[in-house]
């Protein structure tokens, strides 16, 4: 949320998991996952995977 008058901005922890799932959405290991039928057990694998390349 950001302040109009001091436009500080407040940091809320789940709006930088938000900020890192649409990284994850932008990239070819969400493009695999997709593919591979988007299973919700699935996920966790290609997440990971995504996370190791991109630390």
């Amino acid at each position: 949320m950001v302040d109009s008058i001091t436009k500080k901005v407040s940091i809320n922890p789940f709006y930088e998991v938000r900020i890192m799932s649409d990284s994850f959405e932008n990239s070819p290991e969400y493009d695999d996952w997709i593919e591979s039928g988007g299973r919700d057990e699935d996920y966790e694998y290609y997440y990971n995977k995504w996370q190791r390349r991109t630390r």
